[in-house]
């Protein structure tokens, strides 16, 4: 189970992404690969605003197994193809 600090940590790194820095600087994805209770398994739902940044996950992190955007726009037609993870668009 996330520590408190743990899941500010994530939340850090995540806000960094959402707040435009280069993808490259975020390690919440290698960060849960190491931890003892990680099950592979990653996931994101994004809402209104969060939905493209739900798409620009799936597009660029290729961990990501599944992600869920509703409303806001598509990922650009072609980023389409680098997308491996499960995705649900509304």
């Amino acid at each position: 189970m996330l520590t408190i600090l743990e899941a500010g940590k994530i939340r850090t790194y995540l806000v960094i992404y959402v707040t435009g820095f280069n993808l490259q600087t975020i390690n919440v994805f290698p960060y849960l690969a190491t931890r003892k209770d990680f099950n592979g398994k990653t996931g994101c739902i994004g809402f209104c605003w969060g939905g493209p940044l739900a798409n620009n996950l799936a597009v660029n992190v290729l961990q990501l197994k599944a992600a869920v955007a509703f409303y806001g726009r598509p990922p650009a037609s072609d980023q389409v193809d680098k997308i491996k993870a499960g995705i649900q668009l509304y």
